[in-house]
């Protein structure tokens, strides 16, 4: 019997078709398809990356993703993406990144000084300034460990001082930020000032004789304690003096920064600082009571302004990097236990303030207690006895080293322009805040013009200066135990002022 098993034999044509049809495909083709594709996606990927034009930002991807990139173009910048990426993932996880990545952190460090001009070139030019500093900055490894957590805890205090109120070191400094950082943790707390004096009343340090010739008061207060102008002297007494209160901490670091630091990174800034100030002089008004704490809506307003622009104040920050140092925006004490080198690096950029016999040094505080010292622009012309300008200048420091030994005039110009958009700013506040200035707040304001300011000049003990005259109501001149020195005072109760000094000197 024939069988009957022919239904259950497989479509032969079918297998054929697909067969015929696999073998006709161009696997070479499918392949360069493939690559090129992902070649296009990478292509344009890592030109995304370094093209951006927000290179800060486009730090925050992934390392891994980064480092896949440009495997292909740099294989050591791709493994100091991995390793920073190690990194990454360490200090969230809070290890100490010292203690257990130190060799990793070194060998950035280093890939950074070998590369930096390439990464510069290809990359960051906008922070060129900033990354060349930091080339630099990196040759002192140990000391930036020391400065950090390596051994133990390190505190900072930054001194924020505002540019409205002139004093030695710049300017009054209202408030403070105390910075600890251990382990990889870093925690910072915003403080009044005058929590130091509230805490620690009694406590005081004498001043040294010779400035008994221009400081009517021979005591110094935290709050008051820069009178001097210099690194190793003002900001060595406001160290001692946060000790005496704060016991359990050991500053290792005292950072002053000028309030119109962030006035030219924040364009909008100067209106805000002002505000401020109007909220610190009103209070009592605002509250309709007279408490303690006068900055309690000052403190809270800046810790969330830092909070909330923290990363544009940054990135303006590396991009003005050369102007800050230029302009003395940010100054820096050191305690010991780092090297000389380090030390030297520091105040071969301006960083640190010590006295230097081959500078003049223009100083001035304000001794009317007021806020309008933003409106006086000071310049400084050094003429020649031929009557040619030599050099002509805003800043506080003039650099002997630049001028020929001779016979020269020194001539100061003051003009004091409080505007009009500063009279309708303190208006608006007020209607803001619904209260009505008192004479007490329209004096802090400066809206009565009053102006009163007393100058030190330091120059070298070998220099002798002469002919002092002009528009000073007090002058005298006195010696220091490393400078001589010129003092006076000027004042004026009018707007749109002048006022001018002058004085001959010889270098020898």
């Amino acid at each position: 019997m024939e069988s009957k098993t022919f239904w259950f034999k497989k479509p032969q044509k079918k297998r054929f078709y697909l067969a015929k049809y696999l073998k006709n495909i161009n696997y070479l083709y499918i392949t360069f398809l493939v690559l090129t594709f992902s070649w296009f996606s990478f292509y344009n990927n890592f030109w995304k990356i370094v093209l951006a034009d927000d290179k800060v930002s486009i730090l925050k991807q992934d390392f891994k993703e980064l480092a896949l990139y440009f495997w292909p173009i740099d294989n050591k910048l791709s493994n100091s993406f991995l390793i920073a990426d190690k990194l990454t993932s360490s200090y969230v996880s809070w290890y100490d990144i010292i203690k257990e990545n130190k060799a990793d952190i070194i060998y950035l460090m280093n890939y950074f000084q070998n590369n930096h001009k390439n990464i510069i070139k290809f990359w960051f030019k906008d922070y060129e300034k900033f990354l060349w500093f930091i080339s630099q900055f990196l040759n002192y490894k140990s000391d930036i460990f020391s400065l950090l957590w390596e051994k133990w805890k390190q505190t900072y205090l930054i001194v924020l001082q505002n540019m409205s109120e002139r004093r030695p070191n710049w300017w009054f400094f209202g408030s403070f930020l105390v910075v600890n950082i251990e382990n990889s943790k870093v925690d910072y707390k915003l403080y009044d000032s005058y929590i130091v004096n509230y805490l620690n009343s009694w406590n005081y340090l004498t001043i040294p004789g010779w400035a008994n010739q221009f400081l009517d008061d021979p005591k110094l207060y935290f709050v008051s304690v820069n009178k001097f102008w210099f690194t190793d002297i003002d900001w060595a007494n406001i160290k001692k003096l946060y000790e005496w209160t704060f016991t359990w901490d050991t500053v290792r670091w005292v950072i002053f920064v000028k309030s119109d630091l962030l006035e030219k990174l924040v364009p909008w800034f100067q209106k805000k600082i002002i505000e401020w100030q109007f909220m610190n002089a009103s209070i009592d008004l605002i509250r309709w009571k007279a408490l303690p704490f006068k900055k309690e809506l000052y403190m809270k307003d800046m810790t969330d302004f830092l909070q909330k622009n923290y990363l544009n104040i940054t990135k303006s920050f590396l991009k003005n990097f050369d102007d800050i140092l230029k302009w003395d925006y940010v100054n820096i004490y050191l305690t010991g236990w780092i090297s000389r080198w380090f030390q030297n690096f520091l105040v071969s950029k301006d960083l640190t303030t010590i006295y230097n016999p081959n500078k003049m040094y223009f100083w001035d505080s304000n001794i009317a207690f007021n806020k309008i010292d933003r409106f006086v622009q000071k310049t400084i012309h050094i003429i020649d006895y031929n009557w040619n300008l030599v050099k002509e200048f805003s800043n506080d420091t003039f650099d002997l080293s630049d001028i020929n030994p001779w016979r020269y005039k020194a001539q100061i110009v003051y003009n004091l322009n409080i505007p009009d958009w500063y009279i309708k700013l303190l208006a608006n506040l007020e209607k803001k805040f619904n209260i009505k200035l008192t004479k007490r707040e329209t004096f802090i304001f400066g809206l009565t013009y009053y102006w009163h300011n007393r100058w030190l000049i330091y120059f070298p003990k070998n220099m002798k200066i002469s002919n002092f005259k002009w528009d000073m109501y007090y002058s005298k001149q006195f010696e220091s135990d490393f400078s001589n020195n010129l003092v006076y005072k000027i004042k004026s109760d009018e707007n749109n002022t002048t006022k001018f000094v002058e004085f001959e000197f010889v270098k020898e």
